[in-house]
């Protein structure tokens, strides 16, 4: 799968990702280090990534957009970690692989996995 790191995720999860056989880029080696998330979500439609982020604007974003893609992991935890966050997805890609195709927004909580499917009704 084919992601996109926003801004405000560590660049060393990249690495993670792709030993993992994904694709990986990150926002700011793009030179989007200061676009909107708006412009975010339409780069990440475009190039067919999903966005894995901190900021829940993104789930916001998509709800009200009507659109199916991009999809987006959130995570909504405590522990800022790369390894955490990869092993978070790896752990639980059986379950959220196919929503993610499909156009999905996941939250990572601390205790939890929500999957909210795109578009929002």
């Amino acid at each position: 799968m084919d992601f996109l790191l926003d801004v405000n995720m560590t660049p060393s999860l990249i690495s993670l990702l792709e030993k993992d056989g994904h694709n990986c880029r990150h926002a700011v080696s793009l030179g989007m280090g200061t676009s909107s998330d708006e412009k975010i979500v339409d780069f990440a439609r475009q190039s067919g990534e999903v966005i894995i982020t901190h900021d829940l604007d993104f789930g916001t974003i998509m709800v009200f957009s009507g659109e199916n893609k991009p999809s987006v992991i959130i995570f909504r935890i405590h522990q800022i970690s790369p390894l955490i966050f990869f092993n978070l997805i790896k752990l639980n890609w059986s379950r959220i692989e196919e929503s993610l195709i499909g156009g999905a927004i996941v939250i990572f909580e601390e205790s939890n996995v929500r999957i909210r499917h795109l578009p929002s009704v």
